[in-house]
């Protein structure tokens, strides 16, 4: 299987609350990989 690095910025940052909101936040990001069939495993701080 090919693998690919994509780079996605978040000019605001990503703060992800500990709540609710926080699990929603998880489920956009998620949904949105979904659209581009891809996965996140990591994230690396710059």
């Amino acid at each position: 299987m090919p693998r690919y690095l994509v780079e996605r910025t978040f000019p605001d940052g990503l703060a992800i609350p500990m709540n609710a909101e926080g699990a929603a936040t998880c489920r956009t990001v998620v949904g949105n990989n979904l659209v581009d069939n891809v996965t996140w495993t990591r994230s690396l701080a710059r």
